[in-house]
């Protein structure tokens, strides 16, 4: 019998319940940004409940703060010391007091809103603590308070003898699929050194997003590529074929929907690399025909010639389920935040 354990975090899911032995493939899905706001309007939207509120479904909140607001590593026994001021704490969360200050965009108003601003965590800080288990500061990727790297679950996957998928619908460099990698040991924002690090760290065997070089967020193909989340000679290896790291790992590159559909693993030598063409996502930055901000959901229609997460996710579970150790997948709707930020409700409730 296949034993499988799903987890879906935005706050925790597990599905479904399981007992006795312990489960061969570890699947965990990632809706970044998704918190309960942003299902309870998906949920008024399609006017049904959602997959995650079925009974075999357990739920459990997950305190996601960061260890500091400090974004740099502190050396010595207090760099490892928890900033209370950043816990989260739901009677300063709901505190109606007046307040003035924040900016024009995002004014405070009142003192609960300005708690919650002032102590939000980022995608890099949160996933290192789904992965490793250890709070950190905002813009650490699998590294302690002191800087020093954490041991996480891609490690521990390969130490079982199981395969190791990261997918997502953003840049496979970004916060949350770099520290689902295992392999990057870096702030967040240094993109060509998480390239490198993930496609020469052996830990990864199936890869999988968005932040094509060679395309912009309308699926057209540039005149020079952008090498803004995969370094330059990341990319000319991938091109070329050329091996990465001590291990000499090389990697095929799949960029087509119709050819990374069609992958079998009879016909796909590990690891790989699915690489969508286009720019920052899939499909959250695509045109609009009206103000993006008051789109419904579908209502432009996708970019042609990008994978879905779906379809990503299916093919790599395709090619490490033969592993008979199992596999460890992280699959993440990446752009959920994005259009949150960028105040799309539409388009949040379509990623």
């Amino acid at each position: 019998m296949l034993r499988t354990m799903l987890l879906a975090a935005s706050f925790l899911l597990v599905a479904p319940a399981l007992a006795g032995d312990p489960p061969k493939n570890i699947i965990l899905m990632v809706a970044d940004g998704g918190g309960e706001s942003a299902w309870v309007a998906t949920r008024h939207y399609v006017g049904r409940d959602m997959v995650i509120d079925g009974p075999e479904w357990k739920h459990s909140w997950v305190a996601t703060y960061a260890l500091r607001h400090l974004s740099r590593p502190r050396p010595g026994p207090e760099g490892l010391v928890q900033d209370p001021s950043v816990v989260y704490d739901s009677a300063k969360a709901w505190d109606p007091t007046p307040v003035d200050g924040g900016d024009e965009k995002y004014p405070f108003r009142f003192e609960g809103y300005k708690f919650l601003r002032l102590s939000a965590p980022d995608s890099a800080n949160t996933m290192t603590a789904l992965t490793s288990g250890v709070r950190t500061y905002p813009g650490a990727i699998n590294v302690d308070g002191n800087g020093t790297p954490l041991d996480t679950t891609a490690h521990a996957a390969k130490r079982a003898g199981k395969s190791v998928g990261v997918i997502t619908s953003v840049p496979w460099t970004h916060a949350t699929p770099a520290a689902a990698s295992g392999a990057a040991h870096v702030s967040r924002s240094a993109y060509a050194a998480i390239s490198d690090r993930i496609l020469a760290g052996g830990l990864v065997d199936v890869l999988g997003g968005a932040g094509h070089p060679w395309y912009a967020a309308d699926g057209t193909k540039r005149e020079t590529p952008k090498h803004e989340f995969i370094g330059t000679s990341a990319w000319q290896k991938l091109e070329s074929g050329e091996p990465f790291g001590e291990s000499n790992t090389i990697w095929s590159v799949y960029q087509d929907p119709a050819q990374i559909a069609a992958l079998t693993p009879e016909s796909t030598k590990l690891p790989v690399l699915l690489q969508a063409r286009t720019g920052k996502t899939l499909q959250q930055e695509r045109p609009s025909s009206t103000d993006p901000t008051k789109t419904l959901p579908g209502q432009d229609p996708l970019l042609p010639g990008v994978p879905t997460l779906k379809e990503m996710a299916d093919t790599a579970l395709r090619l490490l389920s033969p592993d008979p150790d199992g596999f460890y997948l992280m699959i993440e709707g990446g752009a959920v935040d994005w259009a949150e930020h960028a105040n799309q409700c539409g388009r949040m409730i379509e990623e």
